[in-house]
């Protein structure tokens, strides 16, 4: 007789019970559990919340007159209908990718959270509008916004990217110059040659005046 390897916590209303039913079938499948146990095994794993779910929805039929799998199907679409759409689809809008957050696994929670939304042939959309508002970031978003036909895979490409140069940058200890402070400082050093050059000539003709002046006084003295 197979025993399991590993465990599952108890199913949470408002968890993802898709997700929920493909561990629990990760599990025995892992473990090699028969055909005869796997029901038995995913009533007392399920924990007795979802179990009294269960009963209530079996009523008056018994959990143990179905099959592993009928039973997960039960449960699946009753815990699918219970979930709020516009509720789902509220937080969805509202991720923003947080302060010092990886562009990755934004992109990832982005795709887990638009599970539960419903969004069907709109998803891709849905998802491109959301990292573009979220990104938190206004470089990157005003390059997404500018591009004329902008899809989802386009716009995480284009991301990644950036975030990812960022780092190399960073991981190199170089930083970019911005282009105005290069400007800033040429035009610094050509106005400090050129206001040297009226300075040299000025006391270059001061030299002169004062030469002649002294000459002139010598040829007064002469005369005399």
């Amino acid at each position: 007789m197979s025993t399991l390897i590993g465990s599952i916590e108890a199913y949470m209303p408002g968890e993802n019970f898709t997700h929920y039913r493909n561990r629990m079938n990760h599990l025995i499948s892992g473990s090699g559990i028969e055909d005869s146990r796997k029901l038995s095994i995913a009533i007392t794993l399920m924990g007795p919340t979802c179990y009294s779910k269960l009963v209530s929805l079996l009523s008056p039929e018994k959990p143990e007159d179905k099959s592993y799998d009928e039973v997960m199907t039960i449960l699946e679409k009753h815990f699918k209908e219970t979930n709020n759409v516009i509720s789902d689809r509220c937080t969805f809008n509202m991720r923003f990718r947080h302060d010092g957050e990886s562009i990755e696994d934004y992109i990832v929670e982005l795709k887990s959270l638009s599970q539960d939304c419903h969004f069907g042939s709109f998803l891709e959309e849905a998802l491109r509008d959301r990292l573009v508002s979220g990104i938190n970031d206004q470089q990157i978003q005003s390059k997404l916004i500018l591009q004329t036909e902008l899809t989802w895979e386009r716009a995480k490409d284009i991301c990644i990217a950036e975030f990812r140069a960022r780092r190399n940058i960073q991981s190199m200890g170089g930083s970019a110059i911005p282009t105005h402070a290069v400007e800033h400082a040429d035009g610094s050093r050509k106005k400090s040659s050129t206001t040297r050059q009226p300075h040299g000539k000025s006391r270059h003709m001061d030299g002169k005046k004062q030469r002649d002046k002294s000459k002139g006084l010598t040829d007064q003295s002469g005369q005399q």
